[in-house]
C-alpha cells in the first residue's frame, strides 16, 4: 500500500535537514512514496525540496495564510493520492518515530493520533465542549496522525470548518461515525490556541451541521 506524507508548514514547523534525512531513508525503505508540502500562499519553495530523493512524488500545495495550520492540513489531505496517510504536525516528533506506530497497525483498522495530553486548563471551553457536542472528546493539538484513504475520506467530506475548529469538528465526525482511534501520547509541551468567541461559536455550528 502505498504513502502519502504531509508536512503543513508554518512558523512552528519548518522542512529541516533532520526531516529530509528522515524522509530520504523512508524512500529507501519504500516506507514514503508521496510528499505533499502544504505552503502559504506567498510562501517560498524551502531549498530542502531538492534534497528530497527523486523516488519520491513532490506535491506543493497552497493555503491561503487566514486559514492557519489547520486549513493547511485540511488542504493537503484533500492533496494527497495514496491510499495509506500519513501527516507531520508538530515539530516534536521524528517520522521515524510515526512510521513505527503507522506500521504496527498495517491494516490501519484504527486510526493512530498523536494527542498532546497535557490536561487542559481552559474550564469554561472544555464545559461548553461536553455540554455542546460530546463528553471526552479528543480534540486536543495533533503531532501526527495515520490512516488510510478509506477512513479519511468520509470525515474529511463532512468538515466544513477550514481553520478554528478543524481539529474539533474532525474527532466529533470521527465519533459519530464509529471510527476507531488509537491514542498516542505526546507530553511534550505545546502552545494550544486560546478559545475565542469565534472558537465557541464554531461548537453550535459543528452541532448543527452534524446533528442526525
Amino acid at each position: 500500500m502505498q504513502t502519502s506524507l504531509i508536512i503543513p508548514l508554518s512558523k512552528s514547523l519548518s522542512l529541516t535537514k533532520d526531516h529530509v534525512a528522515d524522509i530520504n531513508r523512508a524512500a529507501q525503505a519504500q516506507a514514503v512514496d508521496e510528499l505533499v508540502l502544504v505552503l502559504s500562499e506567498n510562501g517560498a519553495v524551502p531549498p530542502e525540496v531538492e534534497q528530497i530523493d527523486t523516488r519520491i512524488k513532490r506535491v506543493l500545495v497552497r493555503s491561503p495564510k487566514k486559514f492557519g495550520k489547520e486549513g493547511a492540513l485540511k488542504r493537503g489531505l484533500q492533496a494527497a493520492s495514496c491510499e495509506r496517510i500519513v501527516t507531520l504536525e508538530h515539530h516534536c516528533v521524528r517520522l521515524n518515530d510515526v512510521l513505527a506506530h503507522e506500521t504496527h497497525y498495517q491494516d490501519l483498522e484504527v486510526i493512530v493520533l498523536g494527542l498532546f495530553i497535557e490536561p487542559s486548563r481552559q474550564i469554561v471551553w472544555e464545559f461548553l465542549k461536553k455540554w455542546i457536542l460530546e463528553k471526552d472528546l479528543l480534540d486536543a493539538h495533533c503531532a501526527f496522525r495515520c490512516l488510510s484513504r478509506k477512513q479519511l475520506d468520509p470525515i474529511l467530506g463532512r468538515i466544513y470548518l477550514d481553520r478554528d475548529g478543524f481539529n474539533t469538528e474532525w474527532a466529533y465526525i470521527a465519533k459519530k461515525l464509529g471510527v476507531h482511534c488509537k491514542i498516542i501520547p505526546i507530553t511534550t509541551a505545546a502552545i494550544l490556541p486560546e478559545p475565542n468567541l469565534k472558537m465557541c461559536w464554531n461548537l453550535l455550528r459543528i452541532r448543527n451541521w452534524h446533528f442526525p
